[in-house]
């Protein structure tokens, strides 16, 4: 049998498949995951009624799959929604290419500077800049708190700059700061809404997938897993594709392969991988690890959903059924619930990830028309 590594590899997560160009780019004849900054393919050159812009070479790349389902979700509703990564001083040359009614500025990366000479270049486009983070998250990244309150700042004074963030309860809290955000919900791929065959590993395999951050609470998760294993009386094996650290979280790389040497749970550290292997090694789960202590959708949960694993979360990942979500903050509880998970039906992960999904997506359109787009005129 092969090792599990093999099996998945370990290549870096790709950029979302909307921002290849469909031939080499003409500025440096490259695909797109060679050359994000090269704007001369031709869909920047295509109309569009909506951009998702994310930074180049990021981290990040949760930014680009975001952008990558709600383009596809949006296309349902008959708006064109394109996705591309770039660098800030590219940015203009794709508005002026594509005109667009709405730029949405995934996340925090663009200075609030450039943001301000592009809404004076193009006072027809509104440029939404996209908050991703609860409080929390904010909170711990340093400058997001203080980024944010910048693009507030310019948004009273310019009216083609507005703030939004994903849950209406993040909106709610904003305005009442005196910001006044637009709800841009996020939505997952209407295509890819569907239920795979999963090829589980033999065994009991449970995966905490993501990076390592506190408020994900990876180290409480595996401390959780360490029990799960002495309760349920066989051997677990732990899988993280933890390689990315932030926010202060160094230590969680180091101290959940010593819970697990201590509690004889195996465990298969994997890389940072494509988006396809990713699905594969969800579905090869027997049950996944996601209850974290604040979140504002979790991609990581809908992608395990949809590849037939159930997933332990918390009230944080509120689309989840109500069974599948325990206390973060109790062992006994997370512990529990994976040695439960076997039994759940994945289907009503399913069904209660497409009834979140369609009304989403009806705030995310709504909002979107409330900018302009698709109206007559524009």
């Amino acid at each position: 049998m092969r090792a599990v590594s093999e099996v998945f590899g370990r290549r870096s997560l790709a950029v979302a498949p909307s921002s290849r160009p469909k031939k080499p780019c003409a500025g440096c004849g490259k695909g797109c995951r060679d050359c994000v900054e090269c704007v001369e393919h031709e869909e920047a050159s295509e109309p569009a009624d909506v951009l998702f812009l994310s930074r180049q070479n990021t981290g990040h790349k949760g930014l680009g799959w975001n952008a990558w389902h709600s383009c596809n979700a949006l296309a349902t509703q008959g708006i064109v929604a394109r996705a591309m990564q770039l660098a800030p001083d590219s940015i203009a040359a794709v508005v002026r290419k594509a005109v667009p009614r709405v730029v949405v500025l995934m996340a925090f990366w663009v200075p609030a500077a450039t943001i301000d000479r592009l809404a004076v270049e193009f006072p027809d486009t509104v440029f939404l800049v996209k908050n991703h983070s609860g409080p929390q998250f904010l909170a711990q990244e340093g400058t997001g708190w203080s980024s944010l309150l910048a693009v507030a700042d310019l948004a009273r004074r310019r009216p083609n700059v507005r703030l939004a963030a994903i849950k209406g309860e993040c909106v709610d809290g904003l305005k009442a700061l005196g910001v006044d955000a637009v709800e841009l919900p996020n939505v997952y791929s209407p295509e890819a809404l569907t239920l795979q065959s999963p090829a589980r590993l033999p065994g009991f395999h449970v995966g905490i997938f993501g990076a390592y951050r506190s408020l994900k609470n990876a180290v409480g998760m595996a401390f959780a897993v360490a029990l799960a294993a002495e309760r349920g009386g066989e051997r677990i094996t732990l899988h993280v594709n933890g390689s990315r650290t932030e926010c202060g979280s160094v230590s969680d790389a180091a101290v959940i392969p010593e819970f697990c040497r201590r509690a004889g749970v195996r465990f298969v550290a994997h890389g940072w991988l494509d988006h396809e292997p990713f699905k594969r090694l969800a579905g090869s789960m027997t049950v996944a690890l996601q209850a974290s202590f604040s979140e504002t959708y979790n991609y990581v949960a809908a992608d395990c959903v949809t590849a037939g694993t159930p997933v332990v979360g918390s009230d944080a990942i509120y689309w989840l059924p109500p069974a599948w979500r325990v206390n973060p903050d109790s062992t006994e509880a997370i512990a529990r619930a994976v040695l439960a998970a076997r039994t759940w039906d994945v289907g009503e992960g399913l069904d209660a990830l497409q009834a979140d999904n369609t009304a989403a997506l009806g705030r995310l359109v709504d909002s979107l028309r409330g900018l302009g787009v698709g109206v007559q005129g524009r």
